[in-house]
């Protein structure tokens, strides 16, 4: 519940979720990941509107293939990732994934070696499709 930004008047933004007197919303351009809590008061007005709702852009996956080895934010070895599992992408730098396990928590991240071992795939609803 930390304030981020002040909307401001005109702004457009897709409501996610609504509880007393609150809107989970996201700016009209960006991804959802990006939501926050807006008060719904005076100074809101919450309406149906014919505008589409942009696509988010498609996620970056990480598929292992062969057994590789993961690496903290600190270089720390962690764990072995294993064929068949799958990492989202949040960064990439020179041949590395910053990456977290499709059911960890966002802060569980782990740098994977970008090899013959790992393909980068993007996922458009649930087909994933070579990069």
């Amino acid at each position: 519940m930390d304030p981020l930004w002040t909307a401001q008047p005109g702004e457009f933004y897709y409501v996610l979720q609504q509880e007393s007197g609150w809107a989970l919303a996201v700016y009209e351009t960006d991804p959802p990941s990006f939501a926050v809590w807006i008060q719904v008061d005076s100074r809101v007005t919450v309406s149906v509107l014919n505008r589409p709702i942009p696509p988010a852009p498609a996620a970056l996956w990480l598929q292992v293939l062969a057994p590789t080895q993961t690496y903290s934010t600190t270089d720390d070895p962690l764990w072995i990732a294993q064929p068949g599992e799958w990492y989202k992408v949040v960064d990439q730098d020179a041949g590395w994934a910053l990456a977290v396990y499709e059911t960890d928590p966002p802060d569980y991240v782990v740098w994977i070696p970008i090899d013959q071992r790992v393909q980068l795939t993007t996922a458009t609803g649930t087909a994933q499709v070579a990069a």
